[in-house]
């Protein structure tokens, strides 16, 4: 008898429901319509936000001082790629060794920062700073340092590995151009990779 009951009651409350829709058929499909519409716009806006995000990686070049390796390394340069989809827009870049931010403003951040990596080398410089603001293109790859070694003492590639992958760390912030703010560090990049490589070799990131 109570499950009776209750097979009745579920009826009816069937009933009312159903009388409900009928009744308010118009608002419950605007309802659903502006759900799936809201639904629409965040899966547009997460796939706006992922077309345009950015992604910075690096690679370094080493060329030996003469045919062989057994002089040591002759130049060395560091580029920064954009593998992204979208523009960088880069809020700040320094160098850190050790754990230590390179003092200097702008350029002499590299200025310093070679004369502390290579201490006992005669070098000669070129360098671009991504200033702030700097608009970094998708696909755009910039050398940001390039180092010749001048003689007659050239850095060993174990000496460049130990400085690349243990202690010298390029850091760079930036956003994308919906103000998400990313980072980039090149020893943990190095932590995925190993070691300098000739122009023969394959391109490697950082």
């Amino acid at each position: 008898m109570c499950e009776l009951v209750c097979f009745f009651k579920l009826i009816w409350w069937l009933f009312i429901a159903i009388h409900i829709f009928l009744e308010n058929w118009q608002g419950i499909v605007a309802l659903v319509a502006l759900g799936l519409a809201l639904w629409q716009f965040c899966v547009l806006r997460k796939h706006n936000r992922l077309s345009v995000r950015p992604y910075l990686t690096a690679g370094y070049n080493a060329d030996p001082a003469d045919t062989s390796l057994d002089k040591g390394i002759g130049a060395i340069k560091v580029e920064v790629i954009n593998n992204g989809i979208g523009p960088a827009i880069i809020n700040d870049c320094f160098i850190e060794i050790d754990g230590k931010k390179v003092p200097g403003s702008r350029e002499l951040i590299f200025l310093n920062a070679i004369k502390e990596m290579f201490p006992n080398y005669k070098t000669d410089l070129k360098y671009f700073y991504m200033s702030y603001g700097y608009a970094m293109a998708a696909n755009e790859n910039r050398e940001i340092f390039n180092v010749t070694f001048l003689g007659p003492e050239y850095p060993s590639i174990q000496y460049l590995k130990e400085m690349f992958e243990k202690r010298a760390d390029l850091k760079i912030d930036y956003e994308c151009l919906y103000k998400k703010q990313l980072s980039f560090s090149s020893l943990e990049y190095m932590k995925k990779t190993s070691g300098p490589h000739s122009d023969t070799e394959p391109q490697r990131e950082l």
